[in-house]
């Protein structure tokens, strides 16, 4: 019952993936789980944590694409709540532009 999403996967082999929302545009809210800098999905954690990427131990068949499409599942819960459902670690804005 949601809205169709385009997505597009960036992804080199080296470096970890990036997943960006095309169509339709979501703009950049500190609420969302979204990069400021670039606003792609923040799909995972660094590699202290067990939710994180790693080029020699996943693939993006059952990490990224499954994780983006979860993300847009608690993104659609954001629309109807106001607030982001998911466990997250904050990066607002305000990190970002003091670095």
């Amino acid at each position: 019952m949601s809205r169709e999403y385009e997505i597009e996967i960036l992804y080199d082999g080296i470096n970890s993936p990036k997943v960006f929302v095309v169509d339709p545009v979501i703009e950049y809210n500190d609420d969302i789980h979204m990069f400021p800098k670039d606003k792609s999905l923040c799909l995972y954690h660094s590699e202290t944590d067990n939710f994180y990427w790693n080029n020699k131990k996943h693939h993006l068949h059952d990490t990224i694409i499954p994780w983006a499409l979860e993300w847009f599942v608690f993104y659609e819960l954001f629309l109807i709540t106001g607030k982001w459902e998911h466990p997250f670690k904050p990066h607002k804005r305000i990190k970002e532009e003091a670095i």
